[in-house]
């Protein structure tokens, strides 16, 4: 067999940039036959490799790179030739969706002052090749260390990022530029506190808080965090590696001051101390009609590359965080009176398809009695099903298993007869890929199956000898089993019936015979 078990690439690209996708072949029973790799975007070739196999059980790299040339979602496909004697080619391709944005993404930080949470905030800016940062320190009330603050910054910025802003003695000035970009641009924020935060000031940009502020204390507390297993699959918590590495990170801090999420935001992350999870948010997401935040009500995550650093040199927890909170705010989403998608773009096969909706009415008030109903179609089948309301204008709704293909959707949300907006899109599914993805014999496996079941195993040169065992078996004995039953013919009146008529008619042929 010749199969593609692995293919890796990012998940947000930008246009016109270099992109990598490393791919890993996999073969097992040839030798010296030549396969081509290639990579293809929406069915147009880019790009192809060859390779020679080798005799027994081998793995590939291959590295390709494609460069974006459009916004949207592409589709990528990766395959390698089939060879003569494959036990099947089910394996031999894999996709994935690739979301493209524009090139350079603009990031305008301002700071309330000169911290570690700075420092390493800005360095993770810095070294994104997709990102162009520029940074605000507040030096005094009146002046920055970079200079004298303009509108201007704020405006041409894409996100922004508030690092212990504002503070008491903090400029109305950029305070009320910062209101008007978040109310009328819909500017996307990333805010991370400090023990120094004013928190009367920081109510001017209320309307683009994930969270709301109650009864405030200044003492502080050492925390850890603890992301809810459904949350790490959320594209701001993603690390691209292993996800037990949230559990590895060391404490931050926060005050005691009480933080609530609204009601359309998301706690992505909750305040553990000790051994205990506390029921206050620590990481909050919002996306609410094109305006998206993000915030850690805490600070210090500079300790989160310090120190998981020292322990284990290949994870960057923070810049891969900094990173994806960027990409995901800086994803627009239109202001549709109605949104209706998959959690995912690309699905394994065999897992339940996932639809989840908003829907608002003219006035962007969250509707809950809709009529939500999602079409899916691959080629001229197609299937149906109706979303149901979460409460708060939200619906969602699942297909527990379709098969392997490319499928689009087209959702409706209607009430009272009134058609209140439509969204169309796409998915991929993937084969089932659990027999396709080993496809020789697992005899460690066969074994332990028999011993645990009471059975025994045998190698195919030994099949004979499966007859013998059975011979002496001592649980496969011969047993008889007899069944009868008794009954009085003439007590069944059909049976009854059917003799008179077959007399009858033996009689009316002899009278006509003349044997009678």
């Amino acid at each position: 067999d010749v199969l593609i078990t692995r293919m890796i690439t990012n998940e947000i690209a930008y246009a016109e940039s270099r992109v990598p996708l490393d791919v890993t072949v996999k073969s097992s029973g040839f030798k010296g036959e030549r396969v081509e790799v290639s990579l293809s975007e929406e069915g147009r070739p880019l790009a192809q490799q060859f390779l020679s196999l080798r005799e027994g059980t081998w793995e590939y790299p291959v590295n390709f790179f494609f460069e974006p040339k459009e916004e949207g979602t592409r589709r990528y496909v990766v395959s390698v030739s089939k060879v003569e004697g494959e036990v099947t080619t089910a394996n031999n391709s894999k996709s994935v969706l690739v979301k493209v944005l524009k090139s350079k993404i603009k990031v305008l930080l301002i700071a309330g002052a000169p911290s570690p949470d700075v420092a390493f905030i800005r360095r993770a800016l810095m070294e994104d090749k997709n990102v162009e940062a520029k940074a605000l320190i507040q030096k005094n009330a009146k002046e920055f260390y970079e200079g004298k603050f303009s509108t201007s910054v704020v405006s041409d910025a894409d996100c922004v990022v508030l690092v212990g802003f504002p503070l008491s003695d903090s400029a109305d000035e950029v305070l009320q530029a910062l209101q008007a970009e978040f109310q009328q641009r819909q500017k996307p924020l990333f805010i991370l506190l400090s023990r120094r935060v004013d928190v009367k000031k920081m109510r001017a940009l209320d309307p683009a808080l994930p969270f709301t502020v109650g009864a405030t204390r200044d003492d502080e507390v050492s925390v850890f965090l603890q992301v809810p297993e459904k949350q790490r699959t959320h594209p701001v918590m993603k690390l691209g590696g292993s996800q037990d590495l949230w559990n590895t990170l060391p404490p931050i801090f926060k005050t005691s001051t009480a933080f609530r999420p609204k009601p359309e935001a998301e706690v992505l992350g909750y305040a553990k101390v000790q051994d205990v999870t506390l029921n206050e948010p620590l990481v909050i997401s919002r996306s609410v009609m094109g305006i998206k935040s993000v915030a850690i009500v805490g600070y210090g995550i500079w300790r989160w590359k310090l120190l998981t650093q020292a322990t284990d040199p290949s994870s960057d927890v923070l810049q891969t965080f900094i990173g994806s909170v960027i990409r995901w705010l800086t994803t627009r989403e239109s202001t549709k009176r109605v949104k209706i998608s998959t959690l995912k773009d690309v699905y394994p096969g065999g897992e339940p398809i996932e639809f989840v909706g908003q829907v608002y009415d003219r006035t962007y008030k969250p509707i809950d009695t809709a009529e939500v109903k999602v079409v899916v179609r691959k080629g001229n089948e197609a299937a149906e099903m109706l979303l149901s309301p979460l409460g708060n204008g939200r619906y969602e709704g699942r297909f527990e298993s379709l098969g392997e293909g490319e499928y689009q959707f087209s959702g409706k949300a209607s009430l009272n007869r009134e058609v209140l907006g439509e969204e169309k899109g796409r998915f991929s599914v993937g084969a089932l890929e659990i027999e396709f993805q080993e496809t020789r014999m697992n005899k460690a496996l066969l074994e332990q199956m028999a011993y645990q079941s009471g059975a025994k195993y045998f190698d195919p040169q030994d099949i004979s000898g499966i007859v013998e065992e059975l011979e002496r078996g001592e649980k496969l004995e011969t047993k008889e089993l007899t069944r009868s039953r008794e009954f009085e013919l003439w007590s069944l009146s059909p049976i009854l019936l059917l003799i008179i008529t077959l007399f009858g008619m033996e009689w009316f042929l002899r009278k006509q015979s003349g044997m009678l």
